[in-house]
């Protein structure tokens, strides 16, 4: 992981394509950046930054008067760590929300998490002198971007992260995250989690903050997102929609678009 402080001086236009092997954190400190990521038109400035995730096309334009400290993570690193987090390797690319704002609580965290690290890089501390101890930091605020910042895998790494969610609760998203090509029948998952219904929407409720037919719908959706990514020619929204149990295509560009804030037909043009 790096930390990196860049100003140009002058009006910039960059236009350099997805980044690819890196995911970059972009925290301006004068001025302002108009970004188009994706589909999405962002103007950054003090106060709102950005997460840019490896494999969405990036064109920035910087004023004259911007100034931004920037941390890169290595997509390998972010990918790695991710996987511990959840136990297994990844079935689909990890993808950030790209606006951080810093009046919502998450955002904020990460925010001070980069200004302690450049403080202590600014003061030569020992901290970021020994490599084990900088190992440590740069897990450590992996963890704290994967679980402030939302994400593709929020959902996984919010019922995850609570040890004391009881054995009944973790089978059933266990059993959840192994059929989301299948059918998945409510009376299957209470067979799982040997449970009544009662008591598994009771531990859904509690643990995971939703009913498991949303968390069924949220992953699929996930995995929507990933075969849209990385779509070969000719093949359509329709048919990634319908291999992911979407059967009515109208509901299902509804929610997708409240999802990642764009319509399938957009993901899928990338």
């Amino acid at each position: 992981m790096s930390l990196n402080f860049l100003r140009y001086g002058a009006d910039v236009e960059i236009d350099i394509g997805p980044f690819q092997s890196f995911y970059m954190l972009e925290f301006p400190q004068t001025g302002s950046v108009d970004l188009r990521l994706g589909t999405q038109h962002i103007k950054t400035r003090p106060g709102c930054a950005t997460v840019i995730s490896p494999t969405l096309p990036v064109w920035s334009n910087w004023s004259s008067d911007c100034a931004q400290v920037m941390v890169k993570i290595p997509r390998s690193a972010m990918e790695s760590h991710l996987s511990g987090l959840i136990g297994r390797s990844l079935p689909y690319e990890l993808i950030f929300e790209p606006v951080l704002d810093f009046s919502e609580p998450g955002a904020d965290s990460v925010l001070r998490f980069c200004s302690f690290l450049f403080d202590q890089f600014g003061e030569g501390s020992p901290i970021l002198a020994s490599q084990g101890m900088s190992r440590d930091l740069e897990r450590a605020f992996m963890s704290a971007l994967l679980m402030a910042q939302p994400n593709n895998y929020s959902d996984i790494l919010k019922a995850r992260s609570n040890s004391i969610a009881p054995r009944h609760v973790r089978k059933a998203i266990a059993y959840i995250e192994a059929n989301l090509e299948n059918d998945i029948a409510l009376e299957a998952l209470v067979a799982t989690a040997d449970v009544s219904a009662r008591a598994l929407y009771a531990g859904f409720h509690k643990f995971v903050g939703m009913p498991p037919q949303v968390l069924i719908r949220n992953l699929r959706l996930d995995r929507v997102r990933d075969d849209l990514l990385n779509a070969a020619g000719g093949v359509t929204v329709s048919e990634i929609a319908m291999k992911w149990h979407f059967t009515h295509l109208g509901r299902f560009s509804c929610e997708y678009k409240k999802r990642f804030n764009e319509s399938p037909r957009d993901t899928l043009r990338w």
